[in-house]
């Protein structure tokens, strides 16, 4: 039933040089190497219900569609028309006069009803263009990987992962276990509905232990025992698959792959490359909180000064310093995120920074996770 099939496999596309990243844990042992970092800024819908496109740039023109929060969008030109929004968050209360002007972006999502094209089976996104008013577009700054191999380790020093990056995804993942064994084996081509992907896991022995192949034109899933033997299978609903069970489809070199991988188009999200930004710079003033009216926050002179205006009034004075970390977001995406750390002789606290301008402070308490939110003192009476 099953007959022996023969898979190649394909050489590098691209080579790389020596590593050009490197960290290290606190033990001296090595912890990632890489070709390094990229960082980019990325567009993105602001507006938490939404925000509207339109065929010109216009409030009385035609909508095309909503663009949901949270979208990527890429800013295709710019207009001079401005646009004044008054805007009140119904978290906070707090109303903002928001300033901008119409641009014209390009940008992929699923639509939805009301929105121009829409059908109720549709289950791909659409790449939409229009006019939208750039006050509910936001910028976020992300680290990408630069293509090629990175590699990661055990505390211990033990290889843990290699992963090989393309400008736009993850191609292939090769994880160890803690006494370097792979013990599994992954590759994509393509990130749609339909996407080709490879998955291979292995026992202790090294014997495959399942196998899962989707291409254009099914999916198959093979169970083998620890003696290869096969156990289960699904040829799928075409079954146009055939395994050799004493092999794995996949190199377990990282650089040999099964998919021929190239670059597509991006016809999605434009990265616009920026040099670094520098950390959010407080200065000096005075916030109260939007829930408790006495509870408040003093910045004066490198000090963060906490204190409550009740009966017995009291403050608590710290140092303060800001650092910047990025998070892995989604593929070879990490995420900016900045963080406060107040410290003084008896305590230190540490709060993730969501907003600060001239009408809103808003900081996350790592502790608990609770949204703390501040307007300027003077805009509170």
């Amino acid at each position: 039933m099953y007959e022996k099939a023969s898979f190649f496999f394909f050489i590098p596309l691209v080579s790389f040089g020596q590593s050009a990243y490197k960290s290290y844990y606190q033990n001296g042992n090595l912890k990632v190497t890489g070709e390094g970092f990229t960082e980019e800024i990325k567009h993105i819908i602001s507006a938490k219900s939404g925000l509207n496109l339109r065929e010109s740039p216009d409030l009385k023109s035609k909508k095309i569609a909503k663009v949901p929060y949270g979208t990527f969008v890429s800013i295709k030109s710019k207009t001079d028309l401005k646009l004044t929004i008054n805007d009140t968050d119904k978290e906070t209360g707090i109303t903002k006069s928001i300033q901008g002007k119409w641009v014209k972006i390009e940008a992929s999502f699923l639509l939805g009803p009301g929105d121009k094209g829409y059908y109720v089976d549709l289950m791909e996104t659409s790449v939409v263009e229009g006019y939208i008013f750039d006050g509910f577009i936001k910028e976020e700054r992300y680290l990408a990987h630069k293509p090629g191999v990175w590699t990661y380790y055990f505390e211990s020093g033990v290889i843990n992962e290699e992963i090989f990056y393309s400008e736009l995804r993850v191609i292939k993942k090769i994880t160890y276990d803690t006494d370097g064994d792979i013990n599994k084996i992954v590759e994509h081509q393509g990130d749609d509905i339909w996407g080709r992907h490879v998955e291979v896991t292995f026992y202790k022995n090294g014997k495959v232990k399942n196998m899962t192949v989707c291409e254009d034109n099914g999916c198959v899933d093979i169970t083998f025992d620890e003696n290869g033997n096969i156990v289960d299978g699904d040829l799928g609903i075409y079954g146009s698959f055939n395994f050799e069970n004493e092999k794995s489809i996949l190199s377990k070199e990282i650089r040999d792959f099964y998919f021929t991988h190239w670059e597509p188009e991006n016809k999605g999200i434009e990265l616009d490359q920026k040099p670094t930004a520098k950390l959010t710079e407080f200065q000096n003033g005075r916030w109260i909180s939007t829930i408790d009216s006495l509870s408040g926050i003093e910045i004066k002179n490198g000090k963060w000064i906490q204190f409550y205006k009740a009966r017995g009034h009291y403050s608590n004075i710290y140092d303060f310093k800001i650092r910047r970390e990025f998070i892995q977001e989604s593929g070879p995406l990490y995420k900016l995120l900045e963080y406060l750390t107040l410290t003084n002789d008896s305590d230190s606290l540490e709060y993730y920074i969501i907003e600060y301008g001239n009408e809103l402070l808003s900081l996350s308490y790592i502790g608990r996770g609770n949204t703390l939110n501040y307007k300027p003192e003077n805009k509170t009476k």
